[in-house]
């Protein structure tokens, strides 16, 4: 390890002790770790070919190097140690796919929480269902600013938010019913391949216009249809800001009708 810290101390000694440094993690097939100190980012992948270690790619804000572990995940372990303790950086940024290491999930999620509590980001991504993963990863680790699920989930999955959060997306939404919409608090919430219905719709929007103050100007789109680009002020969001919403009087009549 210490050899690794130099090296990543001979790039950086020059700026580390000035300039606050930031990190991401990915656990995939090949994972690897990036830091940046806001205009350069160097990227270490993890390879099991040990014919590509130390090979470099440079572009023009951007070096990647490659590094031989038997192991991945114990590799990326060490990486993550030295850069953490060596430029003293703070983990933005977690992706993991759960379908790479399946039996080695909940052990480097339980690693991490020993490192850190929480993470601004947190990206979950797998092709197979994988509730208890999910669950487990969002029980042990807490998402401090926003939360993408790509990972295919049942429709018996439900999550419990311990905070408000800036972004809550959703890749495969079919488990995500209206009362738990209702209770999703986020400021942006974006929600693909839903199976909520236009009238459990329809019953959400009433709610969330509910007692809204609100004030704008009609337009016209490019498509040639007549718009309302309007302010909304809800007392359901708990951050209390104006929304920015833009719909057509197709829209705005089925929500009144």
């Amino acid at each position: 390890m210490s050899r690794i810290a130099k090296l990543i101390g001979r790039m950086c000694w020059r700026n580390s002790h000035h300039i606050d440094y930031r990190f991401d993690v990915q656990i995939c097939d090949e994972p690897f770790i990036a830091f940046t100190n806001g205009e350069r980012r160097w990227v270490y992948e993890i390879t099991t070919e040990l014919d590509k270690s130390d090979r470099r790619r440079n572009w023009t804000d951007i070096e990647l190097m490659y590094k031989y572990y038997e192991n991945p995940i114990e590799g990326l372990k060490t990486w993550f140690q030295v850069v953490q303790k060596t430029l003293k950086a703070t983990l933005q940024y977690i992706r993991i796919n759960i379908d790479d290491y399946p039996t080695q999930n909940k052990l480097f999620i339980d690693w991490i929480k020993t490192q850190t509590p929480s993470v601004e980001k947190i990206v979950i991504d797998g092709s197979t269902l994988a509730d208890d993963d999910v669950s487990y990863f969002l029980n042990t680790i807490t998402a401090e600013w926003s939360l993408y699920l790509d990972a295919k989930l049942s429709d018996r999955f439900t999550i419990n938010f311990s905070r408000t959060l800036a972004g809550f997306y959703v890749k495969y939404g079919e488990w995500i019913t209206v009362v738990q919409l209702v209770l999703i608090p986020a400021l942006s919430i974006s929600i693909v391949h839903s199976s909520l219905t236009p009238q459990e719709l329809k019953a959400f929007f009433d709610w969330f216009y509910k007692d809204t103050v609100q004030g704008g100007v009609e337009i016209t789109r490019s498509d040639g249809a007549i718009a309302f680009l309007g302010l909304f002020e809800s007392p359901h969001s708990e951050f209390g800001v104006l929304r920015f919403c833009l719909y057509s009087n197709e829209l705005n009549s089925a929500l009144t009708t």
